[in-house]
């Protein structure tokens, strides 16, 4: 059984040291500055467009790169008679393909969610299963 950093790691470890590196780089260079302005920028009216648009083009990113390469290389496993690999990289294509589903809906449902009662009504409302004190 693989685990689940064995599955998130397994598309990556199919590219080259620098196809990584480059990836990498380029992810930091689009997330950090959407991250960044959305931290500093909360109460602007662009921050939360903009921390969509950074995660929309992080998504473009994966789409493109790796989960391609992770049907690639449950393909060759298969071809190659490698059972356990094939279906740690099938896995790992749809952990992927969820994941990255998933996450830019959760932003959008947050941002939607502040946007229309507010920050401080958002994260600082009671949590319904705890008890109040």
């Amino acid at each position: 059984m693989t685990s689940f950093l064995q599955l998130l790691m397994l598309p990556w470890m199919a590219w080259s040291q620098r196809t990584r590196r480059i990836i990498v780089w380029t992810l930091l260079v689009v997330l950090c500055p959407a991250i960044a302005g959305y931290v500093l920028l909360w109460r602007s009216a662009g921050a939360g467009p903009g921390l969509a648009h950074g995660l929309a083009v992080l998504d473009c990113l994966f789409w493109a790169a790796v989960v391609p390469r992770a049907l690639v290389l449950a393909n060759e496993a298969r071809r190659l008679r490698l059972p356990v690999l094939e279906r740690a990289a099938a896995i790992s294509t749809v952990l992927y393909a969820a994941l990255t589903i998933a996450l830019p809906a959760a932003v959008v449902a947050i941002l939607l969610a502040i946007g229309r009662r507010g920050w401080r009504a958002f994260w600082c409302q009671p949590h319904p299963v705890l008890p109040h004190g």
